[in-house]
């Protein structure tokens, strides 16, 4: 309308002969954002009760979680695999134990074998010393 006044083809409050086709032009236009504000209202109904529904499912999975049977944990593969490995490495520790064992034993052995042969020693020299005071 603000064209045709510039243009001067027609006065204010006088209809033009576009008027009823812009009118028909506007009434589609609002109709098609009317149909397209229904069918994003209705696309973020379906959003709000689908987010609904995994906040429910999520806190039902914190439950379970919280409350998991053992039978469940027992028969997990994380539960079964760190099983395995305790095994391996309770078996690991048990050889390392009785090495540290047959260590203790030659190194007490060690000892005692060195002890007698220095008392051998120190014998042997008191001997020779008594043979050469003897002497001499």
């Amino acid at each position: 309308m603000n064209k045709r006044l510039r243009e001067g083809n027609t006065t204010p409050g006088e209809p033009g002969e576009s008027e009823p086709a812009q009118n028909d032009e506007v009434s589609t236009e609002l109709e098609d954002l009317r149909d397209l504000a229904k069918t994003r209202l209705e696309e973020l109904e379906k959003l709000n009760e689908n987010y609904i529904t995994c906040q429910q499912e999520l806190e039902k999975l914190k439950l379970e979680m919280n409350h998991m049977p053992e039978n469940a944990v027992l028969q997990s593969a994380p539960y079964k695999c760190l099983q395995s490995q305790f095994s391996v490495l309770y078996g690991e520790v048990a050889q390392l134990r009785q090495q540290l064992d047959d260590t203790r034993r030659v190194l007490s052995t060690t000892k005692t074998q060195h002890v007698l042969q220095l008392e051998q020693v120190e014998s042997n020299n008191a001997t020779i010393q008594k043979k050469y005071k003897a002497e001499g």
